[in-house]
């Protein structure tokens, strides 16, 4: 069977599969089982209130709306190719500190 484990605050925790008779050991203390299949990334649990045993009433996944998905999954920062981080060999920064050593004594009027 396909799981879903959730939280009391309507939370997707993990999803996964097992045998028939075991989704319900997929629980620790303060989450609940239900079956079917979900992407946490765009879907929330949502019910109407916990019953006196507590455990939630009317279970069911919703989607998220557009302001929980960038909340919950905000975009990676942009980093462009200038501030990226270069790879050098030891030979390739020998010759370039070579390079600039030439400039500078070239600047500075040295030979």
């Amino acid at each position: 069977m396909n799981y879903i484990v959730y939280s009391e605050t309507e939370k997707i925790l993990r999803t996964g599969f097992a045998p028939i008779g075991m989704g319900n050991m997929q629980a620790g203390p303060g989450e609940f089982v239900i079956e079917g299949v979900a992407d946490d990334r765009n879907q929330k649990m949502e019910f109407d209130g916990l019953d006196e045993s507590g455990r939630p009433i009317n279970p069911r996944l919703i989607d998220k709306t557009p302001g929980e998905i960038l909340t919950d999954n905000p975009p990676l920062p942009i980093v462009l190719d200038e501030d990226r981080p270069a790879r050098m060999t030891k030979k390739e920064v020998a010759l370039l500190m070579q390079r600039v050593k030439y400039l500078e004594d070239k600047a500075t009027g040295n030979p």
